[in-house]
């Protein structure tokens, strides 16, 4: 993959900050100057030519001329997606489920805060929209990060659901798990931190291979699509980048498609409009997976904002910037190394199947960024079983004396072995494992309170929680940690997978409501994530305000409502119009004294809400 290259903003701050260039005999020296704006007009240049080459547009930079507009997405789910929509003014969206606003604010940060809304691009809307997940599917999301299609997920599959997530920076990481802890599904949530390329196979409890239902494959890409959001994509183009990840993105969908069960559906999306990163690669994984996936078409609705996928195209070279060449064919490339060409980047003899890809381009009906999505559909029915090999036939001879060096083994059909060797050399088949004494397997990951139901009950009675008030007692479960263990809950498809606590490649499992300690359960500390299963479901320790009071308990006032010492679950109802909506904040009590004890980025958001509606 090539180094992200700094982009026109980073070098002019550079720029500015180190003062103005300055000649040895006093006179300003301009040719720095010079030689960035030249760059940027080849680069400009280079980009027109190489999307009018391939007709996709005659001025493909002309394209990304106006400001993109605000799009966001409500959450359906949320306790406060009534509130939104009548608290901010919004246009409706061509993608269902989305708006335009007119300007940023501070209370449609606090909705986004809140889980209401997540502000997202239209176009980055499209593909899970295609994914067309179902509750209760189990979807994988490959290249998750920052986390907007994720979420969009988690509203489409609710609790009954699964969500895998996947991302391999740390950093992004991090973003994704705290933005999945917007949504109120948050208990079918799984965050890996694991490359996509290899995503790691799972298994259910019942031994079974984990397959999925839906597969996003949202692959990392040039992003020259994204020009109306990020001005200096098109002045530094240069056509390497997308070359340079191709194997990478075609590696991730094959993978992706490795992991889809039969029936199943996988949506391929990229933000840049280079062909090389889209049709190539879409052409390339049917070939290698022919028989066992197909693409489908896109539904009318992006049929219509979009434009149909090439059935042929040219490869550019390395030098594309300078040279302008481009390659019809492999076998013309002289040395695919210098001109950084794979076999895989060209067209196909009949490329008529791609034009079921679609791509979005910014026009009025489609008013948002470039984008590619590509629909595969995985064959319902199994392959035909293989044939059985042919038995080996033992020899007539006494079977040969057992092994004499220690670590070899003896096959059954009576050949003597290596001890290097995982396969018998005569018939093939698997050295047998041994098993000494108790298997050293770890516990598992989430673990069922079955018999001793001590910490759930203690919690239960704590906050007044049972099946008869909506709790999901059946989906909680005790989540250890190194250094702490979390009371969760947990969808019944997520609780299924076989994975131990060791694994530490699971960053962020199911909704966690509160560390377990050994004081008072009533004393253990809640967190954000299950406040809103608190406030539907707990019939003690939970405290409603009107909006002033908690306003008040938000500056810091001080009030007499809560019993006694401990953690509590503060609601407030909020009305506009015929719209309703509830808040929920943890809070936490010691000698009498109330404190409020959830993170400030969501209390600040709802002292936005509450304020708004006073």
């Amino acid at each position: 993959m090539p180094a992200p290259q700094p982009n026109a903003e980073q070098c002019d701050e550079a720029a500015s900050s180190s003062g103005e260039s300055v000649a040895s005999d006093g006179r300003e020296n301009t040719s720095d100057s010079v030689t960035t704006n030249n760059s940027k007009e080849d680069a400009t240049a280079a980009f027109n030519s190489y999307y009018k080459h391939q007709a996709i547009s005659d001025d493909a930079s002309a394209l990304f001329a106006k400001l993109l507009p605000i799009a966001v997405r409500v959450n359906r789910s949320s306790p406060c997606a009534a509130l939104c929509t009548a608290a901010l003014t919004m246009r409706p969206a061509p993608v269902a489920g989305t708006y335009f606003v007119d300007a940023a604010s501070e209370l449609l940060a606090a909705f986004q805060e809140v889980g209401a809304l997540a502000r997202q691009e239209l176009v980055s809307c499209v593909p899970p929209a295609l994914l067309a997940a179902q509750p209760g599917d189990v979807v994988a999301d490959l290249c998750a990060a920052p986390g907007m299609k994720a979420l969009q997920l988690l509203d489409a599959v609710g609790s009954d659901g699964l969500v895998v997530a996947s991302e391999v920076d740390r950093k992004r990481l991090a973003v994704l798990v705290r933005r999945g802890r917007r949504s109120t599904a948050k208990g079918a949530f799984l965050a890996l931190c694991a490359d996509a390329r290899r995503f790691p196979g799972m298994r259910r409890r019942t031994g079974w291979k984990q397959k999925y239902d839906k597969v996003l494959c949202d692959v990392p890409c040039s992003g020259d699509g994204t020009g109306r959001k990020k001005r200096s994509v098109v002045r530094t183009w240069d056509v390497r980048h997308g070359l340079g990840l191709h194997a990478l993105q075609l590696a991730i969908l094959n993978r992706g498609l490795e992991l889809l069960g039969y029936g199943g559906r996988l949506v391929y999306s990229t933000c840049s409009l280079n062909p090389i990163e889209c049709e190539a690669v879409v052409s390339a994984a049917l070939a290698r997976h022919a028989g066992l996936v197909r693409l489908v078409a896109a539904p009318a609705w992006a049929r219509d904002l979009s434009t149909p996928g090439l059935a042929s195209w040219s490869v550019p070279g390395a030098a594309y910037g300078a040279t302008r060449e481009v390659f019809a064919r492999f076998e013309d490339v002289s040395n695919p190394k210098k001109a950084r060409v794979a076999a895989t980047m060209f067209p196909p003899a009949d490329g008529a199947p791609l034009a079921l890809a679609r791509r979005f381009l910014p026009s009025e009906k489609c008013d948002s960024g470039g984008f590619f999505v590509a629909i595969f559909e995985r064959s319902a029915e199994r392959r035909p079983p293989a044939a059985p090999r042919a038995p080996v036939p033992l020899p007539p001879e006494a079977p040969p004396a057992p092994p004499d060096k220690e670590g070899d083994w003896r096959c059954a059909c009576g050949t003597n072995n290596f001890a290097r060797r995982g396969r018998c050399f005569s018939c093939k088949k698997r050295r047998p494992r041994v098993v000494t004494g108790t298997s050293s397997r770890p516990p598992p990951l989430l673990a069922r309170f079955g018999g001793d139901a001590s910490i759930l009950d203690a919690f239960c009675d704590a906050y007044g929680l049972s099946a008869a008030t909506g709790f999901p007692v059946e989906s909680a479960f005790l989540l250890k940690r190194p250094k702490r263990s979390l009371l969760v809950i947990s969808s019944a498809a997520l609780a299924d997978l076989a994975i131990s606590e060791t694994w530490a490649a699971a960053a962020d499992v199911g909704c966690a409501l509160c560390e377990v300690s050994e004081e008072d359960a009533s004393r253990w500390p809640l967190f954000d994530e299950g406040l809103d299963v608190l406030a539907r479901c707990a019939t003690r320790r939970r405290v409603a305000l009107g909006p002033d009071r908690l306003l008040a308990l938000l500056n810091g006032g001080v009030l007499s409502d809560f019993g006694g010492d401990g953690s509590y679950v503060v609601t407030s109802s909020l009305a506009v119009g015929a719209a309703t909506g509830r808040v929920a904040l943890g809070a936490s009590v010691a000698d009498g004294v109330a404190s409020l004890s959830s993170s400030a980025r969501l209390c600040e958001a709802v002292r936005c809400v509450v304020g708004a509606f006073l």
